[in-house]
């Protein structure tokens, strides 16, 4: 009996490890194009597009290379997103110093994490030759090697999209970039508004952190940074077969899944209108509750509960752009006109306000003195945009923030006036008659 068990063990873990050598030879190989042992004539590539999503990192889109072997029954998800979160990934974002990679996924469980989240999926079916569809599988089962797949992101010259671009254009020697060599349709601050400006936030410190760099004309290809932009441009593209024959890139489309989501708008929006009205209200009430308050003591709370929202709003996003500009790699964040209009001066308005309301003189004459700095230095910032001296596309900032730094100035200056131990303002004597 024991010896029919021991038998039976045996056998048993023979087969289960038998049954787990081909996986992971398999895993070892790697992709069956890879290695040579896909025929050309039985693969096939599409490009799959990702929707945006709700997260700040998913408002411009994703996209992946999909390679199948029809033959083999294989298809591998090439996506070059791939990137290590962290404590620290939002400070290495900030600095210009985030390492991505490339990564070879399955297909069915990317396409159920997209869905979950609520993301579209489009699959453009691209019409190759047998020899292109094997170099282009070659080149992504190289790209994804851990000798070559990491690589510095930048968010308009290498990243998951500028990627996936590159290598569908050697694929295709050099064609996609020929056609593309045109003018695009925005430059790089119009593209990007267009996908942040659902949210405002987001967008005001988007436009805020970012140079007269992003109004730079750029071309189609340089577009493509943008996942729905690659998608746009090879839907229309036909490329060169043989005896020069052009055929469409793209022989078949399909979704499948289409998220319940409003589409990236074609345009940026014009916040401007909304950041005036919302300045010239917080600037009049700040003017308002500063020099002619109907209770002194509500209005100079109200007042310092201002300078609390607008120096942790306005100077914690400015401070941000201010450490960019010193401390990052981003060249999109250097020589910023948007710090004449908000900086880390703003920052401190929070805690000082508190401290001028409690009735210090000293900080009633810090947050006058910052206060008229920042109200000078915006009509310098007025001025450069006005004269076409900046080329920094920055009207939703100036809109909200001109208004409500002349205001903030001007409610501030009644705290110089001369005050009383409880810290109140000294009321004038009265009269005095003649004997």
């Amino acid at each position: 009996m024991g010896a029919r068990r021991a038998a039976f063990v045996a056998t048993l873990c023979t087969a289960l490890l038998a049954g787990s050598l081909p996986a992971q030879a398999g895993k070892r190989r790697g992709a069956p194009w890879g290695d040579g042992r896909s025929r050309a004539t039985d693969l096939d590539v599409s490009l799959v597009t990702f929707g945006p999503g709700d997260a700040v990192m998913s408002y411009f889109g994703h996209n992946a290379l999909l390679v199948r072997d029809r033959r083999l029954k294989v298809a591998r998800l090439y996506n070059f997103g791939m990137f290590h979160f962290a404590p620290d990934t939002t400070l290495d974002y900030l600095r210009g110093r985030l390492t991505f990679w490339g990564a070879e996924k399955s297909v069915s469980a990317t396409y159920q994490r997209y869905e979950r989240a609520g993301r579209s999926i489009t699959v453009q079916a691209l019409n190759l030759s047998p020899d292109q569809a094997r170099r282009l599988g070659q080149a992504l089962a190289k790209a994804v090697q851990p000798a070559h797949r990491e690589y510095r992101y930048h968010h308009y010259e290498d990243n998951c999209s500028t990627r996936v671009r590159d290598l569908l254009d050697a694929a295709l020697d050099g064609q996609l970039k020929a056609d593309a060599d045109m003018p695009g349709r925005l430059d790089l601050r119009g593209h990007t508004r267009r996908h942040s400006g659902k949210q405002p936030i987001v967008d005001f410190a988007l436009t805020f952190w970012m140079n007269d760099s992003m109004e730079r004309p750029i071309t189609v290809w340089q577009e493509m940074f943008l996942p729905g932009e690659i998608r746009r441009v090879i839907s229309g593209l036909r490329v060169r077969g043989p005896g020069d024959r052009t055929r469409p890139l793209v022989r078949k489309v399909e979704r499948p899944f289409v998220a319940d989501r409003p589409a990236v708008p074609e345009h940026p929006p014009a916040h401007w209108p909304h950041a005036l009205a919302l300045g010239l209200i917080l600037g009049a009430a700040a003017w308002r509750w500063g020099t002619r308050p109907a209770d002194q003591r509500a209005a100079r709370w109200a007042l310092a509960g201002l300078h609390v929202i607008v120096g942790l709003v306005v100077g914690g996003v400015a401070t941000a752009g201010t450490l960019m500009w010193a401390f990052t790699e981003w060249d999109v964040t250097f020589r910023n006109v948007n710090q004449l209009l908000a900086n880390p001066l703003t920052l401190t308005l929070a805690p000082l306000g508190v401290v001028a309301a409690l009735g210090r003189p000293w900080a009633r004459r810090a947050v006058a003195r910052i206060g008229a700095v920042l109200a000078m230095s915006s009509a310098v910032a007025l001025l450069l945009n006005w004269t076409g001296a900046s080329g920094q596309a920055n009207g939703p900032i100036l809109a909200l923030l001109v208004p409500l730094n002349v205001g903030l100035a001007a409610g501030a200056r009644r705290w110089l006036a001369p005050t009383a131990a409880s810290g109140d303002p000294v009321a004038p004597p009265p009269p005095q008659e003649s004997a």
